[in-house]
C-alpha cells in the first residue's frame, strides 16, 4: 500500500483498517501476526491503531525500516541494524525520534534498518525488541539514551539483551553515554558507545563491522580503534578504550530525514501551536554555555545550522505530505 499524505487514502471502515493493516505487515514481512487481532492489538486505544500501510512503514511491534531482503536484491549489504527508542516519559507521549531518523538516513542504501520505538508500545518494550533482531537477524542495536526515563528503561533492557542475544553488538548513544562511556562501558552489557553528535561516527563503526564479519565470520576486538567519537570495551579484559569527541558534522550536508519511515500520524498531536503539531531538528549544537546543560560539554559553543531554503523543504514535507500544521 503506498500514498502520499494519511488525509489522502485514510481508510473510511475499520474492516479497510484492518485490510490495511494486513497488507502492509505482510509486505515487509513483519513477525507480527498478520491479523493483528493477537496480543489485544485492536483492542488498545484507538491513538495507538494507526498504521502507516507503507511497505517500509510501521509494524504492530513497532518496528519500522526496510527488510534485508530488499537490500539483498540491490546488491547491497544484508547486516541489518535495529536501531531503539527507549520511552522518553512515563506516559510515552509519541516524539519523533530526530536522532534516529538522522542516522536511518545515513544507513540508507547501505544497510538496512529499522527502528522500534517504546513511545508507540504498549507494555514492556522488551518483546518487540527481540521480535524485530529475530525476524531481520539483526547484529547492531543502537539505542539512544538520556538521564531519565530512557536510562531507567536502556539499562535493564541492555543488560537482558545482551543475556539473551550476545551475538549482537550494542551500541549506545546520546547524552548520557557521551558524558559517561566509561561507566557506560563498565557495565559489560554495552559494546561501543557514539559520543556526541555520532553521525559520522556511527556510520564508520557499522562499516567497520560489517568489514569485519564478511572477512573473519566474526567480531574482532578492536574494531572500532581509531574511529573517532566511538569508545569501545575489549572483550578481552574488559578494559576500555575511547578515541575522543568527533567534530560535529554539519547538518546542511546531512541527508533529509526519512519521514516516510514513520508512522507520522501517531507522532502528530494537540498543542497550543496547533491541533498537528509536530518536532524537527533544523540544527546542531548551541552558541551559549548554560551551567545546567549537557551540549556545553559536546559542543563547546559550536552551533551549526541548516539553510532556511533546506529548512522551508523539511517544512513543505512535513506539511504537504504528512498534514502537520505547527512545527
Amino acid at each position: 500500500v503506498q500514498y502520499a499524505g494519511w488525509a489522502a487514502a485514510r481508510p473510511t471502515t475499520w474492516a479497510a483498517t484492518r485490510a490495511a493493516a494486513r497488507v502492509g505487515a505482510a509486505a515487509v514481512g513483519c513477525a507480527c501476526s498478520a491479523d493483528g487481532r493477537k496480543a489485544g492489538f485492536w483492542g488498545r486505544e484507538r491513538r495507538r491503531r494507526s498504521y502507516d500501510g507503507r511497505a517500509n512503514g510501521a509494524h504492530r511491534c513497532g518496528a519500522i525500516g526496510a527488510s534485508a531482503e530488499a537490500c539483498r536484491q540491490k546488491g547491497l549489504s544484508t547486516m541489518h541494524v535495529v536501531l531503539y527508542n527507549p520511552p522518553s516519559s512515563a506516559g510515552r507521549k509519541p516524539i519523533v525520534p530526530c536522532s534516529l531518523l538522522a542516522l536511518g538516513a545515513l544507513l540508507d542504501g547501505r544497510w538496512p534498518w529499522s527502528i522500534v520505538d517504546a513511545n508507540l508500545i504498549v507494555g514492556d518494550p522488551y518483546p518487540a525488541l527481540v521480535a524485530e533482531v529475530h525476524r531481520t537477524g539483526a547484529e547492531v542495536v543502537g539505542m539512544t539514551v538520556m538521564p531519565g526515563p530512557q536510562l531507567a528503561d536502556a539499562i535493564p533492557l541492555a543488560r537482558r539483551l545482551k543475556h539473551d542475544l550476545p551475538r549482537v553488538a550494542i551500541v549506545w548513544g546520546g547524552y548520557f553515554p557521551s558524558q559517561h562511556s566509561d561507566v557506560v562501558l563498565a557495565d559489560g552489557c554495552v559494546d561501543y558507545v557514539v559520543r556526541g553528535h555520532g553521525e559520522d561516527a556511527f556510520v564508520a563503526l557499522i562499516g567497520q563491522l560489517d568489514a569485519v564479519r564478511i572477512a573473519t565470520g566474526g567480531s574482532a576486538a578492536a574494531v572500532a580503534k581509531g574511529i573517532a567519537g566511538v569508545a569501545w570495551r575489549d572483550p578481552v579484559g574488559g578494559a576500555a578504550h575511547d578515541e575522543g569527541m568527533p567534530t560535529i558534522p554539519h547538518p546542511e550536508r546531512q541527508p533529509a530525514f526519512p519521514w516516510h519511515r514513520l508512522p507520522i500520524e501517531r507522532y502528530l498531536r494537540k498543542t497550543f501551536l496547533g491541533s498537528r503539531t509536530i518536532g524537527h531538528h533544523s540544527s546542531y549544537g548551541c552558541p551559549f554555555f548554560c551551567s545546567f546543560c549537557a551540549v556545553v560539554n559536546m559542543v563547546d559553543g559550536a552551533w551549526l545550522a541548516r539553510s532556511a531554503e533546506t529548512t522551508a523543504a523539511d517544512v513543505r514535507t512535513l506539511v504537504r505530505e504528512h498534514g502537520a500544521n505547527a512545527i
